[in-house]
């Protein structure tokens, strides 16, 4: 069994695709079978989120999420014995979903195959690396950093200006400001595939919760 994704419009992952999974199957013979999905979106991921948000003086600084622990690993790639003999590994930022939500959240996915449990592979001279090998049907990115950020002051006299934090090394970002609030609007994040924040984020303040609904939800820091 094999699948293909047939995309009718694939020109940028921020305006989406639109998709059909066409799965092969030789089981019946010699005559080959194909299966048909319903048409679905792949669009943008929104979870980009906002990590231990600082002033110090005159500076804003910032980390991006999520940053995920995880602590139980499968052994190799073919073993279904999960161990934490290995301790704990951060992974972030940008930690991407290793599958879909419902697999996340524990619901038994609806192809038995997919499975979401991370695998930790040791090689020589101390290298080691983490898979999902069964979390997907093809490969995505694990981690990932953020391309641009833009964050919205709001100044003593109420009005808004829009700056762009700076990083060095993509994992630490700033910004300096004055005596005002600021906070990230809904997509104000974005990676190098148009990954964003769909919500936003209040930094200094509670700016989020007073934006009409186009603004973004207000999230805890």
């Amino acid at each position: 069994v094999f699948g293909n994704i047939l995309r009718s419009r694939a020109d940028s992952l921020s305006s989406g695709w639109s998709t059909l999974l066409l799965v092969h199957s030789a089981a019946a013979g010699d005559r080959e079978e194909v299966l048909v999905s319903a048409a679905f979106e792949v669009s943008p991921w929104g979870g980009v989120t906002v990590e231990a948000p600082v002033r110090s003086g005159s500076m804003l600084e910032f980390g991006l999420g999520p940053v995920t622990r995880h602590t139980q690993f499968q052994s190799g790639a073919n073993t279904r014995s999960p161990t934490d003999a290995f301790g704990e590994r951060v992974v972030g930022p940008i930690d991407y979903p290793d599958s879909w939500s419902s697999v996340l959240a524990g619901d038994e996915a609806l192809i038995p195959w997919v499975r979401n449990e991370r695998n930790l592979h040791r090689y020589a001279n101390g290298v080691e690396v983490q898979y999902c090998h069964r979390c997907t049907f093809r490969p995505w990115a694990d981690t990932g950093q953020a391309h641009s950020v833009t964050v919205s002051v709001v100044t003593s006299d109420q009005s808004v200006q829009t700056r762009d934090a700076s990083s060095q090394d993509g994992l630490t970002w700033q910004l300096p400001i004055d005596g005002a609030d600021a906070y990230i609007a809904a997509g104000g994040i974005r990676d190098a595939f148009g990954n964003t924040n769909r919500q936003c984020v209040d930094l200094i303040g509670q700016q989020c919760d007073q934006l009409p609904a186009s603004g973004g939800i207000a999230v805890s820091r």
